[in-house]
């Protein structure tokens, strides 16, 4: 409040201030003495509004939720906002978690990165998926390594997980841990299924074999071959339209259209 009063004790020197001109100068310096009240209870009121956010979360209230978020976006996200979605992160509602983890991330304060982490081992997918996602954008090398080091675990949740960071991440990197797993009999099938097309959106050649070996492979599921048959698909190198061809006459009737088409386009 030092320039509010600075403000005040401007006007208390001008006693002999007459008429219009006294008028103006008042209503000038009210006029300012309310933007800077209007700024500084802004910033004040940000824990508050940010808890607004939180209990209307809690009680499922999501559509007033989502209106404070968009209306006050720049204040929700703001560094001042930052404590209290820390404290948000051990509400028991695993929306809150997850809104509190999405808005750290999005924040960005360097401290925040260990509790991002820290929320990948949530109860709660939609919690795990935020601080896959938060981590992906905080720090790209923390990021690879949490992932690196939960896609080679016994839980199948981390695993899809992991390899959906992976590819997010876009690093060539995460190419050799994906190709170990989706080669590793004792991985589920519905985590295989997530590893082929993180492999699909790295686009490395060194998939190609791989995914057309699990396309072609009768013993696998359907659904595993059917993602390794349009990860193939989306790489134009002449080995994977050789490998195309090769699933013409695959037992499946969905592999042979997705080669069938392919190689129509390509043609």
């Amino acid at each position: 409040m030092r320039t509010a009063g600075l403000l005040l004790a401007r006007i208390s020197q001008h006693p002999a201030a007459v008429g219009a001109e006294k008028g103006v100068e008042i209503c000038g310096l009210a006029l300012l003495l309310a933007l800077f009240s209007a700024g500084c209870s802004s910033g004040d009121q940000t824990p508050a509004l940010v808890k607004s956010v939180i209990d209307d979360l809690a009680t499922q209230r999501f559509g007033t939720a989502m209106a404070r978020y968009r209306n006050d976006e720049e204040a929700i996200l703001s560094r001042a906002a930052a404590p209290t979605w820390r404290r948000g992160l051990e509400h028991e509602d695993a929306t809150v978690r997850e809104w509190s983890v999405d808005a750290l991330a999005r924040i960005g304060e360097p401290e925040d990165v260990a509790r991002v982490l820290a929320a990948l081992e949530d109860p709660f997918r939609r919690v795990q998926e935020a601080a896959a996602r938060g981590i992906v954008e905080m720090d790209p090398a923390a990021a690879r390594a949490a992932f690196v080091e939960r896609l080679a675990s016994d839980d199948p949740l981390q695993q899809m997980i992991s390899a959906q960071g992976l590819a997010d991440l876009g690093d060539p990197t995460g190419v050799d841990p994906l190709l170990a797993q989706v080669r590793n009999p004792a991985v589920e099938e519905a985590v295989r299924g997530v590893i082929v097309q993180s492999l699909a959106v790295l686009s490395d050649p060194r998939a190609i074999a791989l995914l057309a070996a699990i396309a072609a492979d009768a013993d696998a599921g359907l659904q595993l071959r059917r993602n390794a048959a349009e990860g193939l698909a989306t790489f134009e190198q002449e080995e994977a339209t050789e490998a195309l061809r090769g699933l013409l006459d695959s037992d499946d009737g969905y592999v042979q259209e997705v080669a069938r088409r392919t190689i129509a386009v390509r043609r």
